[in-house]
């Protein structure tokens, strides 16, 4: 599986070139919520093909492998900023029912199995339900996933530090939308890691 290397933008994470802080995306948007995303590698050859049996083939199994690669990133990027929770981004009801199971869920109960950092992946929710991200362009994932997800009602975050789990990062639109109602609960930082930055 193809790794990200040394180069890759500081702010969402994406595989560069040359030696930047910033991708162009990055440099140009204003409302980044989210502090720093990283993926353990790069969404092509056999970490793609792993990823779309994961999700989309019943593989769950796949899981724990997923999750051995996703933890190597973690100690590199994460391991000293002493995270509070691992929250996973959630499914719409529809697609939870259609899958069984949430792939961001098992990959945070792997995360947290190996750190002892707790997961809650009930302290957020999927408000409404949203079109795949990967059919649209970088304005329409904005606006796709805008008001999506909400902070469980009682769900108290003040100073937190959270960690935001996904699979596949494009544009950083679904975890900058998380990290927006997290920081409006009360969170300090939020950052994500995924698997793959597509």
């Amino acid at each position: 599986m193809l790794e990200i290397g040394d180069n890759y933008c500081r702010k969402c994470g994406k595989s560069m070139q040359i030696d930047t802080s910033f991708c162009v995306d990055c440099s140009s948007q204003e409302l980044l919520y989210y502090d720093s995303i990283r993926a353990a590698g790069i969404y092509t050859g056999v970490l793609r093909e792993a990823i779309q049996a994961f999700k989309y083939n019943s593989r769950s199994c796949l899981g724990r492998e997923l999750g051995e690669f996703m933890l190597n990133s973690y100690g590199k990027h994460f391991s000293l900023i002493n995270i509070d929770t691992i929250i996973p981004v959630p499914l719409h009801k529809k697609q939870y029912v259609k899958r069984q199971y949430n792939q961001a869920e098992v990959l945070a109960g792997n995360l947290s199995k190996a750190t002892g950092i707790p997961v809650a992946p009930q302290a957020l929710s999927r408000a409404r339900e949203t079109r795949a991200q990967y059919t649209l362009n970088k304005q329409e994932r904005v606006k796709n996933i805008k008001n999506a997800f909400q902070v469980k009602d009682g769900t108290r975050l003040p100073g937190a530090k959270i960690l935001v789990i996904d699979d596949i990062c494009t544009t950083g639109s679904t975890i900058n939308e998380c990290a927006r109602v997290l920081k409006q609960a009360g969170a300090m930082e939020v950052y994500g890691l995924v698997l793959a930055h597509g």
